[in-house]
């Protein structure tokens, strides 16, 4: 069984769209229909978490017993929203159809579909729908090198995460679900009129799975190199287990969530980032986007050690120099008398 995701906005023409490819032996599942079905309300309303919850998880059972429906031939899904479902589908196989049909052009499918009553709601609805997804979301990696160190204090041991969660003029491969392998490149002016106040340090890019917050403890800034950030791990569980993984090199990406506008160039199949509209979070992965991101973790007794070293051998080079003057000096006073 083939299972096909049919998105696109609200009034798009998705339902129509299926039902002139659908036959006999295919199956669907449409959110509004079976919103309708279990509240009794044809119209489309906001709808309580129990009743989406309920929704959600008819979809859900679907698609988890998919194989035991090899009988049929289709499993078409319609939604207005790539969640993380849609996407494991995706990545997964499933054939994404997406409806690029206008703003203007959905409201004159709605002015003419008779089964919708209040033209005004679902105006909104499709306006407000637009309004959201004029931004692209964007999930990727960017080359980075990112040091770990644990700093002593008076109250023991703090764990540090530091580096360069992005980089700029760095070209790099991106997946993008529409059109494949696409190579992007990030500004230096892509974040000129980014508000990073309010930026997260996530695993995984779960919120569940927070380790810093700017101006709490965490802190970035940009330079001509990219956007550098530190933070300064909390005393929890999760930080010392993901602070561990991330010294040994079990896990070394990472990714960052961010909005943008700035569209893909079909023809040469690039994408230049100009303007970055909202920084999200950045986040430690064991599944990044880019191979050739990672993160490296230093103790700061390897550190220091290093820094002495570096200490050591410069001053040695000073002493080496100016014994090799009071040579010259005395060479040079023998010489006259």
């Amino acid at each position: 069984m083939k299972i096909r995701i049919v998105y696109g906005s609200p009034c798009s023409g998705k339902t129509n769209y299926v039902k002139s490819n659908i036959t006999e032996n295919d199956i669907v599942y449409d959110y509004d229909s079976i919103l309708s079905a279990v509240t009794f309300n044809s119209e489309r309303q906001i709808e309580k978490a129990n009743q989406h919850d309920i929704v959600i998880s008819i979809r859900e059972y679907l698609i988890n017993n998919s194989k035991d429906f090899e009988m049929l031939d289709n499993f078409y899904i319609i939604t207005t929203k790539k969640d993380d479902a849609i996407n494991k589908l995706i990545r997964n196989g499933a054939e994404l159809i997406e409806l690029n049909t206008s703003e203007e052009k959905c409201i004159e499918y709605l002015q003419n579909d008779t089964e919708r009553k209040d033209k005004s709601g679902w105006q909104d609805i499709i306006h407000n729908w637009f309004e959201n997804n004029e931004k692209e979301v964007d999930m990727n990696k960017r080359s980075e090198y990112v040091k770990t160190e644990i700093r002593a204090t008076a109250d023991g041991k703090k764990l540090t995460l530091r580096g360069y969660p992005i980089l700029f003029n760095t070209e790099t491969t991106v997946w993008d679900w529409c059109y494949g392998e696409v190579k992007e490149t990030i500004l230096p002016i892509a974040l000129d009129d980014t508000k990073l106040d309010d930026v997260y340090l996530l695993v995984g890019h779960n919120p569940d799975n927070l380790l810093g917050r700017v101006g709490k403890n965490m802190r970035v800034e940009v330079d001509e190199t990219g956007l550098f950030f530190e933070c300064e791990l909390p005393n929890t569980q999760l930080a010392r287990d993901w602070y561990n993984l991330t010294e040994t090199g079990i896990v070394d990406g990472m990714s960052f969530g961010f909005y943008c506008k700035d569209q893909i160039n079909e023809s040469t199949m690039t994408r230049t980032i100009t303007k970055i509209d909202e920084l999200l979070e950045i986040t430690i992965t064991p599944f990044p986007a880019y191979k050739e991101a990672s993160v490296v973790a230093n103790r700061k007794s390897e550190i220091e050690m290093a820094e002495r070293k570096a200490e050591l051998l410069e001053k040695q080079k000073k002493a080496d120099a100016e014994m090799k003057l009071k040579r010259e000096k005395l060479l040079k006073e023998l010489e006259e008398m």
